[in-house]
């Protein structure tokens, strides 16, 4: 049951205090838990600001108080302008380790998942919480950071699909993103004629490449910082040429398809007013 412990205490393993909670919560009067609380605030005093809110959280998450979550999601909110805009950084570190620690029912909460996205991303980079994310929300580019170091890929887009490659120094379309780990960028796209807009959120470790099957011709592009990227698929290249320089168009050829554009060749001999097709 117990995870840590030291002069002035012990921890509880999160799921091992969640289960106490509750059934501290089940007392029919809810007389327990209040007596637990009072005790709670009355020992703990002394503590940091940060361990008494998030002490106060957990207490709440279990309270019978109709606006018990109301105030949750306000002590979580003052967390967060907190550490965004006066960028605590111990409030960074006490998100980055109490917020998996809190209530299922917390960190759940999108104000939860703002503070824990915007505390990781500060602590390296780390934007693995973003995962579960099927499209930017609004208030990703409120909580990541401006200082965060860049990075390039590269992305082409080609019959059939969109590649994302982050090997570095790479002839192509650059697109700087902040450097987190994976990386992360989000595509939209224009359905078929009155279908509806698809969005889709894709991760990207250094040096990999990504192809993503898309049929069209062109995609949005959106960083986490909230930058936009418009990307169209190229024309298709026509070679004409003689006959004579057939080796030439092939090796041109090859070389254009290298860098994945679209090339049509017609080696046949063609006269004046022949058809192309």
């Amino acid at each position: 049951l117990v995870q840590a412990r030291g002069p002035e205490g012990f921890v509880f393993f999160p799921e091992a205090a969640e289960v106490l909670r509750w059934r501290l919560a089940k007392d029919e009067d809810g007389r327990r838990l209040t007596d637990a609380w009072e005790l709670t605030e009355r020992m703990h005093k002394h503590l940091s600001p940060a361990l008494l809110l998030e002490e106060k959280i957990a207490y709440l998450s279990v309270s019978s108080d109709p606006g018990a979550f109301g105030q949750i999601e306000n002590l979580l909110q003052t967390a967060m302008s907190a550490l965004v805009l006066g960028e605590r950084r111990g409030l960074v570190h006490w998100a980055a380790r109490a917020l998996p620690a809190l209530p299922s029912t917390v960190r759940t909460l999108e104000t939860a998942r703002m503070l824990d996205a915007a505390a990781r991303l500060r602590l390296n980079g780390d934007a693995r919480p973003l995962r579960s994310f099927g499209a930017f929300p609004d208030w990703l580019r409120f909580v990541v950071p401006n200082n965060l170091s860049r990075t390039s890929i590269t992305v082409r887009l080609f019959e059939g699909a969109i590649e994302l490659d982050a090997r570095s120094n790479l002839e192509g379309q650059q697109l700087v993103l902040p450097q987190t780990d994976p990386l992360f960028v989000e595509l939209s796209w224009d359905g078929e004629v009155g279908g509806e807009r698809q969005t889709i959120v894709v991760t990207l470790r250094k040096g990999e490449v990504r192809q993503i099957p898309v049929v069209v011709q062109k995609l949005r592009l959106q960083t986490l910082l909230g930058e936009i990227y418009n990307l169209r698929r190229a024309a298709q290249i026509f070679i004409s040429h003689a006959s004579a320089d057939d080796p030439f168009a092939a090796e041109l050829r090859r070389e254009l398809e290298a860098r994945r554009l679209p090339v049509w060749v017609d080696a046949r001999r063609l006269r004046g007013g022949d058809k192309l097709g």
